[in-house]
């Protein structure tokens, strides 16, 4: 028995919106943790000045995947629904 309509097109709103938060606050991390730990002249090659980026790139890169799924599901939702609709008009 798959899921109710209401509930996976819930969650797949959801999905989408904390991955477009992450998208648009990866680059935020980014400056603020260069902020806080900033390089140490041109030849820093501290893991700390690294970290920042890795953040903002893990964050970035992971809202993308969250809203590519999302996307999909509400696709595969809406199929669903139209099917639904369908099948009750007969």
């Amino acid at each position: 028995m798959p899921k109710p309509i209401k509930d996976t097109a819930t969650k797949a709103l959801r999905t989408h919106l904390i991955g477009m938060a992450m998208i648009v606050l990866g680059p935020v991390s980014c400056v603020g943790g260069i902020a806080l730990f900033p390089p140490q002249g041109m030849n820093d090659k501290s893991w700390v000045s690294a970290f920042p980026i890795f953040i903002c790139l893990l964050l970035i890169f992971g809202g993308l995947i969250m809203v590519v799924t999302s996307n999909i599901r509400a696709a595969r939702t809406a199929a669903r629904a139209v099917d639904n609709v369908a099948d009750q008009a007969q």
